[in-house]
């Protein structure tokens, strides 16, 4: 997932605008906003321009999602510990 206060404010850091950055990417400003508002997931590709017309390392953009204990991993597959 997509670490969008981290986008919005590179993206706001450089002086751009969410319609500057789509052309900067080559995408439209709708989906700027939707990616900014946690609507839509950019695909891989849009993920890489981004972070390249934001000069930010991939890993900047990746929001980390909750962790599970290693136990809680083994008892989603079926229960096996």
């Amino acid at each position: 997932m997509i670490n969008t206060e981290t986008m919005r404010q590179a993206r706001e850091a450089k002086g751009l605008s969410q319609a500057q950055l789509a052309r900067a990417v080559g995408v439209s400003q709708g989906l700027i906003w939707a990616i900014e508002n946690g609507r839509k997931t950019p695909s891989l590709d849009v993920f890489v321009r981004l972070a390249a017309a934001l000069s930010l390392p991939l890993e900047a953009l990746v929001k980390a999602e909750s962790t599970k204990a290693p136990d809680e991993l083994e008892a989603g597959k079926g229960g096996k510990a």
